[in-house]
């Protein structure tokens, strides 16, 4: 959860004093400054009976660029909160990415229709909103800019009864958007920790230097003192919340092997008992399947944002999912190829399309890749699974084939090819690994990055393909369709190849023609879980030091 101080007009007009606030929440731990920014004659009508108390909290824009480099000078991060349009722009033009919308200007049109012609993400205030308000502001706003929606109660402060912490639930669940809590209560532990269970991701609480002043808005603002305590609470408190799935925790992993039940064969009666030895219930179970039982399962959804709906889009001779699935279907080594997609309506389309072509389907966990895998495996009694993703139109079954003879012939648990274009290289996992990758990780959501896991585990039986042709550095080029101008790559390398049909396309063709594709630059950002980049050459070097117990070379020959 990222933590806000919010100044409001707690300065009262003192430029020192904002610079004050400003360095006691730097202090105090916060992830967030906040400060409303607002041009007087722009903000309110010379009628409007406040006016004069308004006049007195104004600063000039040329302050504010002096508070926002004070700000920058001791790294503390700001996010403005414009009041009018004037302040709206001159906070654009200063380069802020990250505003706060106020919940008064909710149904701003003139401001909402400026900030979604913007590149801007926006905090969402719904203070005195009611839902259809709201409906109207995303609307106008565009669901895309919103970084979160901010529920809070606008009585300073506010008493207990009208906190409303389950609207925190419905909002979520509602509108589909990460939330977050203004809170405007006197409370600086339980409340926030309560928002924090509740899945908030941003807390905002008002800050002063001293309620002794009675400055505005001093009733639910916290001293420097009460929040780096509150910080502190959170940062603490906010580990017991975990992951949020429900699954082992590292330490747990270990204590499975001495916790659960062994599957032993005493005298040809099988018990089912605390052991130090034996085979708990998957390794007994997938004992059973037969070894040369391989599936290919091609992992394809419409949930992608940079090319929408990408795996459908037009490729050679159908969609690009089915030009994929029809050519790794030509490995002998794999018995049957699955498309294995989710369970959610947003992916009808695609498993219509597939079952329209008579193409065997299976709809399982959304974000759980690994549990999909899983599933085919147990579902067809495979012993182990080919994992290609519908992006990677390329993936080589004569390569599929090899790798499934190198696991068989040195009883490994992964296999994967190396010095080969991104994209290309399907993943061969036994079953039994998959489980055990699967029960280790600690956020199983990730498991689309499953190479990733396999990495950094040097205890498990792994081998590999080095692919060489003409001594060049195959790993350099990409293959893989994340965006347009990649689809566009594989057209213009489809024309260059000059097949008509997928089927007829071979290793050697596509190799032949890798130069009229760009190269990979050594510093491109690979993304990872946990947060986790770095660079391309970087990423390469730690597939090769992983530790595989095989390497074989397969050369391919130029036409």
């Amino acid at each position: 959860m990222k933590i806000i101080a919010e100044s409001a007009s707690n300065h009262q007009g003192d430029f020192s004093y904002l610079l004050e606030l400003a360095k006691a929440s730097k202090e105090a731990g916060v992830d967030f400054f906040s400060v409303q920014v607002l041009e007087l004659d722009a903000f309110c009508d010379p009628t409007y009976k406040n006016r004069a108390l308004v006049e007195e909290v104004v600063f000039s824009q040329a302050q504010w660029r002096d508070f926002f480099d004070y700000c920058r000078k001791i790294n503390l991060a700001i996010i403005p909160c414009p009041a009018d349009l004037s302040s709206l722009d001159f906070c654009l033009e200063e380069g802020f990415r990250l505003l706060k919308l106020h919940g008064t200007d909710l149904l701003n049109m003139p401001m909402l229709d400026r900030l979604a012609l913007s590149e801007v993400k926006v905090l969402v205030e719904t203070q005195l909103a009611t839902e259809r308000d709201i409906n109207l502001a995303l609307f106008r706003l565009g669901a895309e800019r919103v970084e979160c929606l901010l529920h809070g109660y606008s009585n300073y402060p506010t008493e207990d009864e009208e906190l409303n912490l389950g609207a925190l639930d419905y909002m979520r669940n509602t509108w589909k958007l990460p939330v977050g809590f203004a809170d405007h209560s006197t409370d600086t532990t339980v409340v926030p920790m309560m928002a924090m269970a509740k899945e908030a991701k941003w807390l905002e609480k008002h800050i002063t230097l001293s309620r002794n002043d009675r400055r505005y808005d001093w009733q639910p603002s916290l001293t420097p003192e009460e929040f780096a305590v509150m910080v502190s609470q959170i940062r603490h408190y906010q580990r017991c919340l975990g992951s949020g799935l429900k699954h082992p925790t590292s330490t747990e992993v270990g204590m499975r092997d001495v916790m659960y039940k062994r599957y032993i064969d005493s005298g040809g009666e099988l018990k089912v008992v605390r052991a130090d030895h034996g085979p708990d219930y998957y390794d007994y179970e997938y004992s059973k399947y037969d070894m040369d039982n391989i599936v290919t399962a091609v992992i394809a959804r419409l949930k992608s944002t940079r090319l929408t709906r990408k795996v459908l889009r037009k490729f050679h001779n159908d969609g690009m999912v089915f030009d994929l699935y029809k050519y790794v279907d030509r490995a002998q080594s794999a018995r049957k190829t699955i498309l294995a997609t989710s369970y959610l309506d947003s992916d009808n389309d695609l498993v219509a399309e597939a079952e329209s072509r008579g193409i065997q389907v299976y709809q399982g966990h959304p974000m759980i890749v690994v549990d999909r895998l899983l599933d085919i495996a147990e579902q067809e009694k495979a012993s182990a699974v080919f994992r290609v993703t519908g992006d990677m139109p390329f993936a080589d079954p004569v390569l599929m084939d090899r790798m499934a003879k190198m696991r068989h012939d040195y009883d490994l648990d992964y296999v994967r090819v190396m010095n080969f274009p991104l994209g290309m290289s399907a993943e061969l996992i036994s079953t039994r690994y998959l489980q055990r990758l699967y029960q280790r990780m600690e956020d199983p959501g990730q498991s689309e990055y499953l190479g990733w896991f396999v990495m950094l585990d040097q205890e498990t039986r792994k081998g590999c393909l080095k692919v060489e042709f003409e001594d060049r550095d195959l790993s350099q080029y990409s293959l893989t369709v994340d965006y347009q101008e990649d689809l566009d790559r594989c057209h213009r390398l489809l024309k260059a190849i000059g097949k008509t049909d997928m089927a007829d396309i071979y290793l050697e063709d596509i190799l032949c023609h890798l130069d009229i594709l760009d190269i990979i630059s050594t510093d491109t950002p690979i993304k990872l879980p946990n947060n986790i980049t770095m660079p391309y050459s970087e990423f390469v070097q730690m597939q090769w030091d992983q530790g595989f117990n095989v390497v074989e070379k397969y050369i391919v020959n130029k036409h």
